[in-house]
């Protein structure tokens, strides 16, 4: 990838089973309908702000991050926000140059207005929730 500019780009057609091992889920996360991630590219991030870059590249993604929620609320969406992602596997399968991390997922869709069963697995233990 060459782009540069600050602008949302598809990179290419989703593998809904690698999005879910990604987001350590058997699940979309929360049934969503969109997953959006959000990465920097560190190297422009350290020539510009020297041994700076990194700390305020973490405050940009915040910021970026509560702008998507905060828009989200106003029109009523729901928002999540998910740092346990499987970073080398996203950056590898999304073709990123070695300098663009990511750092954050977000899960946006609607409110479930009725309860479904969800499987957590956990040590070998299998329960439903509601």
């Amino acid at each position: 990838m060459t782009q540069k500019n600050n602008y949302l780009v598809k990179f290419k057609e989703a593998d809904e089973e690698f999005i879910k091992y990604s987001f350590s889920t058997n699940n979309l996360p929360y049934n969503s309908s969109v997953q959006l991630l959000i990465a920097a590219d560190i190297d422009r991030q350290t020539k510009k702000y020297s041994n700076m870059g990194y700390k305020l590249t973490l405050i940009e993604v915040g910021q970026v991050a509560q702008n998507i929620t905060l828009a989200c609320q106003e029109l009523g969406i729901c928002s999540c926000e998910f740092g346990g992602l499987l970073n080398t596997q996203l950056e590898s399968e999304l073709e990123l140059d070695k300098s663009i991390k990511l750092f954050l997922g977000l899960s946006i869709g609607y409110e479930q207005t009725e309860p479904s069963l969800v499987q957590i697995s956990d040590n070998n233990l299998e329960k439903n929730c509601i």
